[in-house]
């Protein structure tokens, strides 16, 4: 028997949505860059793909309507820097309009001057081939002249956060071995994994209680934002959460719509009477839901998690013990 959908539709009907099953493929994240006629230009970029082997071709788009579209299209030639898992802040800037979003970034020039940002996962020099009317976006079309992998683990991005790639156990090549399968044990009881498991385990027992509110995941993290910063800026909103900037915009408009929020003529964001009786509402529920998870637990092992938890979010030279 099939499953049921959780969320369907057309996509004219419900754009949040459709996003939303658009998040279910997880992808890389880049930064594309040029140099057109001496202006350096460049941004984040998921939309990067593999095209053909022979030729080497690869794609990828820009909206029409981004500052820096009509650059690229008019680019001889382009970089794709595939960026490395400790580099969302090198995300996060070029998806934010600038005037130089190069300022302060280690890089080099590659064909044709664009430039090869440092430390990155992997990068593909191209030649622009071709471009494509794709809709709102125009889809670029590039041969790869060089490529160069470094050894980094690359960014990926999913469901509207950044993530990262682990070996699922699945894998032929994740059991193939004793050493293999000795290695997946001891992950999987170390004390970073169980961290892990744990809060992906109560964060999906949150969904559920969340939703029920009526309240998406997203809805909830700038809910909490606006509580702890009220007054901040879409822009602002973006660096304090996991979010894209889209994603964090998109919701940002739905909770307005909502009358959760409200938006001054400076782009100040601040929750209103409603949007702050909901923060309190899913406060409530987050601390009814906490309350049944730690019963049995007793009192002295959770104040020895709570301050083995405190410690780890300093950093190992800043922690006095």
């Amino acid at each position: 028997m099939h499953q049921l959908p959780v969320e369907t539709g057309e996509p004219a009907g419900d754009l949040r949505a459709f996003r939303r099953c658009l998040g279910q493929f997880a992808t890389g994240v880049s930064v594309v860059s040029a140099d057109v006629e001496g202006v350096l230009v460049g941004m984040t970029a998921n939309s990067f793909a593999s095209v053909s082997l022979e030729p080497p071709l690869v794609l990828w788009s820009v909206d029409c309507s981004s500052a820096s579209a009509e650059r690229f299209v008019h680019a001889r030639h382009f970089a794709i820097n595939v960026l490395a898992r400790d580099q969302i802040e090198l995300s996060r800037k070029f998806g934010r309009p600038a005037d130089d979003k190069f300022h302060g970034v280690s890089w080099a020039p590659g064909l044709g001057g664009a430039p090869i940002i440092a430390d990155i996962a992997a990068s593909f020099e191209c030649t622009q081939q071709q471009t494509i009317d794709g809709g709102d976006h125009v889809i670029i079309i590039g041969k790869v002249q060089k490529f160069s992998r470094f050894d980094r683990e690359g960014l990926l991005f999913a469901q509207g956060r950044y993530a990262l790639a682990r070996e699922h156990t699945g894998s032929k090549n994740a059991l193939e071995s004793d050493d293999s399968l000795s290695e997946l044990v001891r992950m999987n009881t170390a004390l970073m994994p169980l961290v892990t498991r744990v809060q992906r385990r109560l964060r999906r027992t949150f969904d559920h209680a969340r939703e029920g509110h009526g309240v998406s995941r997203d809805e909830s993290a700038v809910l909490g934002g606006l509580a702890a910063y009220s007054g901040v800026t879409v822009d602002h909103l973006t660096e304090l959460l996991f979010l894209g900037a889209n994603t964090v915009s998109s919701t940002v408009s739905e909770l307005a719509a909502s009358k959760n929020l409200k938006v001054a003529a400076d782009g100040k964001i601040t929750l209103t009477q409603t949007g702050r009786a909901l923060r309190e509402a899913l406060l409530d529920c987050y601390v009814d839901l906490e309350t049944k998870e730690l019963t049995g637990i007793p009192r002295d092992h959770i104040r020895i998690t709570e301050a083995v938890l405190a410690t780890l979010l300093k950093e190992p030279a800043d922690r006095d013990i």
